[in-house]
């Protein structure tokens, strides 16, 4: 059963989950558990730093994953 109280992911939760960073298994739990909010205009933030860091096919499955 999902918790009623939404959580919001900041760019940094995602990217912890995402790179599988400690902390990783708490974010994906929170993810099944309970309802999550991923601010559009934080998505582009992850997408834009993962295009400056590493190359545009890593930003487009990140933000895929992101979606998902």
């Amino acid at each position: 059963m999902r918790d009623h109280q939404p959580y919001v992911l900041d760019p940094s939760a995602i990217l912890t989950l995402i790179e599988g960073e400690p902390g990783a298994e708490r974010v994906e739990a929170v993810r099944r558990t309970a309802s999550v909010i991923i601010p559009w205009m934080w998505s582009r933030e992850v997408a834009y730093l993962t295009q400056h860091e590493r190359r545009v096919a890593e930003a487009e499955r990140r933000d895929a994953r992101i979606k998902a």
